[in-house]
Order: C-alpha cells, then structure tokens, then sequence
C-alpha cells in the first residue's frame, strides 16, 4: 500500500467522525466517575458538578453536567454505560447509513444522564460528519465544483488534523494537565471547545468538497481511458488488481465489524468488574487492593503477548485472526524497516509489563514502596497506549477503556494505597 493510498483511506470523514465518537465517549467516562464517586443521594438539581473534589474540581470547574436522573449514583451508573455505547457506536457504525443519526441520538441521552456538557457535544459534532460522510458517498452537491468548493477541498487535511487534535485535547489532554500537572485550565477547555463548535462543521464542508474534487478526478481519468499505443492490457490489470484490493479490503472491514461486535459482552463484564472494584475500594474492603493489583498484573501480562512468535505470519487472514501480530503495524505497510518496528514494538511491551507489574507489588505492599505506583501506573498507560496505536486493531479497543479507567484509578482521591 502506498503512503497516498494510506493517507487516502486514514484522513477521511469517516475515520474523523469515529475518533469524535470514540473520544467523546472517553470524555463522559470521566464525568460518570466523577459521579458515582459521590455515592448515592441527590443532586440538588438539575446542573451540578460531576467532581466535587480533586484536581478536575479544583483546575476543571468540576466538570459541570446536567441529568434528569435523581440519584447520583445511578445517573453515573448510566452515563458510564452510555459512554461506553457512544465510543462502541462510533467505532463500529460511523460508515453506516444510520451512523450519524444512531451517534446523535446516543449524545442526546449521554447529556441527559449526566455525561456533562462538552462529551455530548462532541458527539453531535462527530455526528454530522458521519452524516455528511454518507451524503458525499451518494451525491457531491454543485458548490463542491466550485472556487470555494475547491479551496475547502485543499482545505481538508489541515482541517481533519487540527479537529482530531483539539478532540484529543478535550478527551485527555484537559485532564492530564488538569489534574497530572495540577494546573487551572478551564478556560482553556471552554476555547477549545468553541473550538470544535466551529471547525467541525468547516471540516464536514471541506471532507464533502475533498470527496467531490476526487470523485471528478476519478471520473475524468475512466473517460479518457488507456493512452494511445499502450494497448490497454496494463490498464485491465491494474484495474483487476483495484478490484481485488477492494475486495480484501471489504473483507477485512468485515471481519474488523464482527470483532467489534463480538466485544461487547466482554466491554459489559469489564465496566461490571470496574464498577465492583471501585464499589470495595471506597468502602475500605481488604478485597479491593487485591483485585487491583490482579487486574494490573493480567493487563501488563496481556501485551507480552506481542513478544510470541505468530504462526502463521505472512497470512493474508493473520491481522485479523491474531491482533497481537506485529506484521500487521500501519508502519510496516508505509514501507517502515520490520526488524525497527518489531524491536520498538517488544521494548514497549516489556516496559509496559514491567510498569504495571511494579503497580500491582506497589499495591499490595511488597518489594516496592507504595507512593510509586501512580507514577508506574501512567508509565504503563503511556507505554500501553503507545503500542496499541502502533500495532492498532478492532479487538484492541478495549486497552484504551482499560487503561482510561487505570488513569481514572490513579488520579482519584477516594481510595489511597494503605502505607
């Protein structure tokens, strides 16, 4: 695959309504545990603050949010689970004809649960990319022929970075530096938020006009066909090979949609085990460290993973049948030395295991002290993160879940490790 024909299938609409989804979904996390941090009782209204201590209340305003349910608990309760189906959505339906209207509805009722104001936002912003995406699929409207359809068709890619960039602000980077770095940033969230207001609906414009412009570059070139004197063989096995390319390429989203729905079982499990952990740890049970330092230890474990031998390497069917394959690396296919991206791929994971495991002995009191395992917790995420991205597939999704609710874990003040 060439780096135009990654560029061409990585910076689309699509994919920048997804990432939206999926990050507006991580933001509502945050505020559903902020809630059920509180424990049962009322509100006192209908607008409180999702964090009533702690750094995102002190630098974050407390993560204002709204919700027609009267308890706190159960309205985090719910904002945690529709979170969760809002990221899932994203991922899994952005292309679908319905895709948009599915993410808009599922921000609607995250804002009334309690998912605060700026995730839902996000979400309909998300939303009507999706829905312009589907649109440009079916037809280009007259403006995107135009000077200025042309100049937002240019436009595009600075539009899809600087969009993913400020999401990916408001998902992490508010609360890294919010409660990590301990600095007051609120009007700093509040800009960028105004932020994607306004450039999200210039890059749905721009991603319409792009496809429209490419589209006619497309059609252009099927009309002129082969050159004279070229014969026209060359022509016909290129053109067999773009249909064969597509035809993988359409198996392999398949297969990529089926492993994300085949994860939703597990996803429920996983928020049920979370919610129980964080349940035994706020009442001071002797159980809740424990399970802990299981769960930090088995997610370390899980990325050594990476480190065995794959069995059927070179496989067409091998990304999908083996996530944990580091053939299947994005940098490999833009031409990335394999033997550099294996070797970066294995130091991260036995960092990464190396870091979660000394979590989990911080934990629970042996070899290392206590006051450590915050900061190996982040080196884990960090180096977790990383090679997820690095070595990205569909059944991965859930090592980022996992890891935003270690960090989530980590910087919470109801529960300290007992020294």
């Amino acid at each position: 695959m060439t780096r135009r024909s990654i560029r061409r299938h990585l910076i689309t609409m699509t994919v920048l309504a997804a990432a939206g989804g999926v990050l507006a979904g991580i933001g509502g996390v945050v505020h559903g545990i902020g809630e059920v941090r509180q424990g049962s009782g009322s509100p006192g209204g209908i607008v409180f603050d999702s964090w009533a201590t702690g750094g995102i209340a002190r630098n974050l305003g407390g993560e204002p949010a709204m919700s027609l349910v009267p308890d706190l608990l159960v309205s985090g309760l719910l904002t945690l689970g529709v979170s969760v189906a809002v990221a899932l959505w994203a991922a899994r339906f952005a292309d679908h004809r319905y895709g948009g209207r599915g993410l808009a509805a599922l921000s609607v009722l995250l804002l009334l649960v309690g998912g605060g104001f700026g995730p839902p936002v996000m979400g309909l912003l998300a939303a009507l990319v999706a829905g312009a995406a589907n649109r440009s699929r079916h037809r280009a409207p007259r403006w995107a022929h135009r000077r200025a359809g042309e100049a937002l068709a240019a436009a595009w890619p600075t539009m899809f970075w600087l969009c993913l960039a400020d999401y990916v602000f408001l998902a992490f980077g508010s609360v890294v530096a919010g409660v990590v770095l301990d600095v007051d940033i609120s009007s700093a969230f509040v800009y960028a938020l105004f932020l994607a207001v306004l450039a999200m609906p210039v890059a749905a414009l721009a991603g319409t006009a792009h496809d429209a412009v490419r589209s006619r570059t497309v059609d252009r070139r099927k009309s002129q066909g082969p050159a004279p004197g070229t014969g026209g063989g060359h022509e016909a096995d290129s053109r067999r090979r773009g249909v064969d390319d597509h035809s993988v390429a359409a198996h392999r989203e398949a297969g990529a949609m089926k492993a994300l729905t085949g994860l939703l079982p597990l996803a429920v499990v996983l928020l049920v085990v979370g919610a129980l952990v964080w349940w035994l740890l706020d009442r001071g049970s002797a159980v809740g460290p424990w399970l802990v330092a299981a769960i930090l230890f088995a997610h370390g474990w899980v990325h050594l993973v990476f480190l065995l031998p794959s069995t059927q390497r070179g496989s067409a069917e091998t990304g999908a049948d083996n996530p944990f394959d580091m053939d299947r690396s994005w940098l490999i296919e833009r031409g990335a030395d394999s033997r550099l991206v294996h070797s970066v791929g294995a130091v991260l994971a036995v960092v990464t295991f190396a870091a979660f495991a000394g979590a989990a002995l911080a934990v629970v009191g042996w070899l290392i002290p206590g006051a450590w395992w915050t900061g190996l917790v982040f080196t884990g995420v960090v180096g977790s993160t990383m090679l997820l991205v690095l070595f990205f597939a569909p059944t991965l999704v859930l090592g980022f879940f996992i890891n935003a609710g270690l960090v989530a874990l980590a910087i919470q003040t109801a529960w300290e490790i007992p020294r």
